[in-house]
């Protein structure tokens, strides 16, 4: 990706300065100092960027804004999020992330209910929710026999705050979050901030 956004750049640079050494010429200019000046800058740009491009290019494993059969089950493998008639992948990257390992972004929309995402479309193990604002631990939905149950009621008022880690807000502070969750699939850790736009769909991005 990040060498055929250099490849585009490189090319409209290259049109910008045959055009500019045409206005010079047009102007009488035969000495082209202008056009000098600026193709000798735009040159040391373009080594820069192109290091920078080629690098960043071989960390990036994967990186997709189109899906096809194969690209979901790579995303599905990697996040543990399955795609479904109504969750919808719309951008997903995998990088580079040193010593705590790949570094994995996925953003998604759904018709339904983030939980009911959860439920039905994730892989992992639920952490974190959120209900009403709050965020809880898992555990608040979780029976005796350690078998969690999505719809199941929250504890009773003088039990919940065992479980309770505060508002959305106060534990995320992202303007415009409506929700935060947490999963756990194949020993990573994976948080979502859920946003919601007005529309039938809310909007889901995941990162590791």
């Amino acid at each position: 990706m990040f060498i055929g956004i250099f490849a585009v750049i490189l090319v409209s640079g290259i049109l910008l300065l045959k055009r500019k050494k045409r206005a010079d010429l047009a102007k009488g200019d035969q000495s082209q100092v202008g056009y000098g000046m600026a193709g000798g800058l735009f040159a040391g740009v373009m080594i820069v960027g192109g290091l920078l491009a080629f690098f960043m290019q071989l960390m990036t494993y994967h990186y997709y804004l189109f899906f096809t059969e194969s690209r979901k089950q790579t995303v599905a493998a990697e996040m543990g999020m399955l795609d479904s008639a109504d969750v919808r992948y719309t951008k997903f990257s995998s990088a580079f992330g040193g010593p705590d390992g790949t570094n994995r972004s996925l953003t998604l929309r759904c018709r339904t209910a983030p939980m009911t995402v959860l439920e039905t479309c994730c892989r992992g193990d639920l952490k974190t929710f959120t209900a009403d604002g709050i965020v809880y631990d898992a555990a608040a939905l979780t029976d005796q026999d350690g078998i969690l149950h999505y719809d199941a009621p929250l504890p009773d008022e003088e039990e919940r705050d065992e479980y309770v880690r505060g508002t959305v807000q106060d534990f995320i502070g992202r303007d415009g979050c409506t929700g935060f969750f947490e999963y756990k699939y194949n020993g990573r850790r994976y948080w979502i901030i859920c946003y919601e736009d007005g529309s039938e769909w809310y909007r889901m991005k995941i990162r590791a």
